[in-house]
């Protein structure tokens, strides 16, 4: 994410076009979702760079063991992941 390989990316065209299909995907799920009202109206690209960024988050603190032990005691990761992004 901080290397500066994304500055290169229009050199990919293969990861440009997963990466759009992938942005798509996102978005689909979003507008399905708040047709089924389980997330709030909105402006998709919004709710997209929301939902993005607190995944990305969650993961990386994860990855990197930042939370505490007592923070993660009983809980299932899934369970805790949804109650983030509804």
């Amino acid at each position: 994410m901080f290397s500066g390989a994304l500055e290169e990316e229009r050199d990919h065209p293969e990861y440009v076009e997963t990466s759009l299909k992938n942005i798509a995907l996102l978005e689909e799920i979003i507008a399905f979702c708040q047709n089924k009202g389980q997330l709030k109206e909105g402006k998709v690209e919004i709710i997209a760079i929301k939902l993005w960024s607190l995944v990305h988050g969650f993961t990386y603190l994860m990855l990197e063991n930042q939370f505490p032990m007592e923070y993660l005691q009983g809980q299932e990761l899934r369970e805790m992941l949804k109650g983030i992004i509804s």
